[in-house]
């Protein structure tokens, strides 16, 4: 396959890119889309919306006139183990062209893909043209095995911990604000919209509907669902032969699968005008074609492709960075993403939280094909995971505690509580910065991890906190069972990041009690994640379930004071020896 184009880099340490002129159709006889799924994270493209196709293909072919052009381009890489397979060529001399010899100056250049698309013996049944197909899969099995090894709220920065990375809050919509104690500048913008658009899932689940998407049409068959199968799971399909007994168009479809799975080509964007444009006549479009970029770069090209201009799901950004990437291939674009305003650490640590032994374990949701999780991650990771971490400001390297704004009207009471003073008595380092660096070290998962241990003892017996994985509310189509509605009542991105605020305040004002009534400063008293853990098992004990079932959730995602309504009512029940039965009877915030 030979095809002319200009050859050159952006500037001298950019990966190499060639500018093509391609009609799609040829395009997709080599290049395919590295679809990230729950069984292949190493993927990092979202799964195609059909309708968006069905969109572009209307679009181009709605017009008489025959005037609708797309003039963007499309962004294609090769898989790391293909690029030994292209080679540029001098198009005059027919000489080689050394890669490393191209500058921003443009070359003109020939780009040779040694690779040869895999056409249908017509002579062949469908069942025999699979058997030969197989071999791909066996490869993509064995290379997947390589690397299985791969490792895995209404807050604001401390700023004594921190001497930059500052982060502004919507001071209209949150109950927290920045400690300037802790960091002297670089400020970067923290949660600027504090929950409508994150808190739509949870909404839906409340009003008892939830979110349609392509990929959940309800009950699949096994040729419907190929598209999610892992390497593993299509060589075993393969293996059992069991797909010999289906009909004609689901051995095309898995046919087509395998067919696809060869290419060594990867679509990074525009893969909907690819699928739109392909077998409507031959429809050229400009190609951005980067033959020598490794992984990590492939999936930085995608990432700030899609997180400027029209976003795509912040979900899915979060699961690329926490998971498709290996841990070397991350530090190589890292402080790029942080400049680019990817909180790469705080995903990091959002993603210990999904998949490390601790209460919320699985049940992070990034809008991946196939996963069962249903907490969405990105408002986990604003309203509950970040008081406890932190950040690292935009540099990616300066470790900042939080602190969050205590909602009392006690003029003896303190106004703020900052999570370096809470816990920093238990690191070993000497300053505020040491303290916070050791802290996000892997301490704060231990006190998080009793935190919440705390909260699904006191709520799981009651089915607020999910007994098992059956108990989870569904994602996508279906409706949720009795049990599932049930913890729907508590188990959502908001009312978890309010219940920790109002919990950990009082945890905090015990403590200064205790200290004033000994003699000494909080803030260098010390405390196990065990004892940790008691200690809120004790102050969860008056608030019963009833005070979540039978508040109104609607007006819990709905603003600022709201919130604070709600935080209120928590703390009557936490700091008083009012029952939830008097607190609910006092306010028009529940159901009677």
């Amino acid at each position: 396959m030979k095809y002319t184009g200009f050859a050159f880099r952006q500037n001298k340490n950019a990966p190499l890119q060639i500018s093509l002129v391609l009609a799609t159709c040829d395009l997709d006889e080599w290049a395919r889309v590295p679809t990230r799924l729950s069984n292949r994270p190493q993927g990092f493209q979202r799964a195609a919306v059909k309708g968006h196709i069905a969109e572009i293909e209307k679009f181009f072919q709605q017009d008489p006139s025959n005037t609708n052009a797309s003039p963007t381009s499309i962004l294609v890489g090769l898989a790391p183990e293909a690029q030994s397979l292209v080679s540029l060529v001098d198009p005059d001399s027919g000489g080689a062209i050394d890669p490393v010899d191209v500058g921003t100056a443009p070359v003109r250049c020939d780009v040779e893909l040694d690779f040869d698309p895999w056409q249908p013996d017509d002579d062949f049944e469908l069942v025999n043209q699979i058997g030969e197909l197989a071999a791909v899969v066996e490869a993509a099995v064995a290379a997947s095995d390589e690397e299985a090894d791969t490792p895995d709220a209404e807050i604001e920065d401390d700023e004594e911990s921190a001497a930059d990375a500052k982060e502004p809050l919507d001071e209209e919509d949150s109950d927290v604000e920045d400690d300037e104690e802790s960091a002297a500048d670089a400020k970067e913008p923290l949660d600027e919209d504090d929950g409508d658009a994150e808190d739509t899932d949870e909404e839906r689940q409340s009003t008892g509907t939830t979110e349609t998407s392509d990929s959940d049409d309800g009950e699949e068959s096994a040729a419907e669902a190929l598209h999610l199968f892992s390497y593993g799971e299509l060589r075993d399909l393969l293996a059992s032969k069991a797909y010999e007994s289906w009909d004609e168009d689901d051995l095309v479809r898995l046919r087509d699968l395998l067919v696809d799975e060869r290419k060594p080509g990867l679509i990074i964007d525009g893969q909907h005008r690819v699928a739109a444009t392909r077998n409507i006549g031959e429809v050229p479009f400009i190609v951005s074609f980067l033959p020598f970029a490794n992984w990590a770069e492939l999936a930085f090209q995608f990432i700030v492709n899609n997180s400027s201009a029209k976003k795509v799901d912040e979900n899915l950004l979060f699961a690329i960075v926490g998971q498709s990437l290996e841990p070397e291939q991350l530090s190589e674009i890292e402080g790029r993403l942080n400049r680019s305003g990817i909180k790469v650490n705080l995903i990091k640590a959002s993603m210990r939280v999904h998949l490390d032994a601790n209460p919320f374990a699985g049940m992070l949701k990034t809008n991946t094909p196939g996963e069962k999780g249903f907490l969405d991650a990105t408002a986990m990771q604003k309203k509950v995971i970040e008081l406890w971490y932190g950040s690292k400001g935009s540099s990616g390297t300066r470790a900042t505690l939080k602190k969050f704004r205590a909602i009392t009207d006690d003029p003896g009471r303190s106004k703020e509580f900052r999570m370096l003073d809470l816990f920093g008595a238990n690191c070993g380092a000497a300053t505020a910065r040491e303290k916070a660096e050791e802290w996000q070290d892997g301490l704060w998962f231990d006190y998080f991890t009793a935190f919440w241990e705390a909260v699904r003892d006191r709520y799981q017996g009651d089915g607020l906190w999910p007994q098992s994985i059956d108990a989870w509310p569904p994602v996508g189509v279906g409706s949720a069972t009795p049990d599932q509605q049930n913890v729907q009542n508590l188990m959502g991105a908001t009312i978890l990041g309010m219940l920790q605020i109002a919990v950990l305040q009082r945890w905090a004002q015990l403590r200064e009690d205790r200290a004033l009534s000994d003699g000494q400063d909080f803030k260098t008293m010390t405390i196990t994640p065990v004892d940790f853990g008691d200690q809120i098992r004790n102050i969860l004990k008056p608030l019963s379930p009833d005070f979540f079932q039978a508040y109104i959730r609607s007006g819990a995602d709905a603003s600022k004071q709201v919130k604070q309504i709600f935080i209120r009512a928590l703390m009557d029940v936490l700091t008083t020896n009012k029952t939830v039965a008097e607190v609910r009877a006092s306010s028009d915030s529940f159901r009677s």
